[in-house]
């Protein structure tokens, strides 16, 4: 049953970095798909992109096939950029001009991990408090002094949704989704039990 405001399915993209922690992918998507099971129907629909649209290689050595390049379907609702402690993009600027013509276009755009650091460099955090991985503030702070840095494991500020990684991400969309539909919603899909 849709208890929520819209019925159509939200589109979500995970751009991959290079070494992008597969825990905090993971626990973005649960929610998402647990919610769909609980509402009946497909609220979420998320995709996988890479820079250069090939495979993509978490830290923990597994490998992601991207469904595209970065930038070559139309905007998402939702971007997220999913990074580990490896912050060398393939092309900044290219990355930087996509990321910003998302913001333009209306992308809630956010961030996994240290992927706060690529939104920083595109200009994107100005006017937003963020948080990321623990490991990485204090570089953050060194290269970007001048943006509110939270220790925070989550923040939703201005439109921006940044998280420290790991379980983080999951909290973070549990407190997502129930903004689109209901509160009544969070707490069953915190609850969902994992297949065996």
């Amino acid at each position: 049953m849709n208890i929520g405001a819209t019925d159509r399915t939200q589109c979500i993209e995970f751009l991959l970095m290079d070494l992008f922690s597969m825990m905090s992918v993971t626990c973005a998507i649960e929610p998402l798909r647990a919610a769909n099971r609980l509402l009946g129907y497909e609220a979420y629909g998320w995709r996988f992109s890479s820079e250069d649209g090939q495979v993509a290689h978490a830290s923990n050595g597994f490998s992601v096939v991207a469904d595209e390049r970065f930038g070559a379907s139309p905007a998402p609702d939702y971007l997220f950029v999913c990074a580990g402690m490896t912050l060398v993009a393939k092309d900044q600027t290219r990355l930087s001009v996509i990321l910003n013509r998302r913001a333009r276009e209306g992308c809630q755009l956010g961030a996994l991990s240290m992927g706060p650091v690529f939104l920083a460099r595109a200009g994107l955090l100005t006017n937003a408090r963020c948080t990321l991985h623990w490991e990485g503030q204090p570089a953050f702070r060194e290269e970007f002094p001048f943006i509110e840095l939270s220790n925070e494991i989550y923040v939703i500020d201005n439109n921006r949704y940044t998280c420290a990684g790991g379980t983080a991400a999951l909290d973070m969309l549990l407190h997502i989704i129930p903004e689109q539909h209901g509160a009544v919603l969070a707490s069953p899909v915190d609850c969902q039990p994992v297949p065996g």
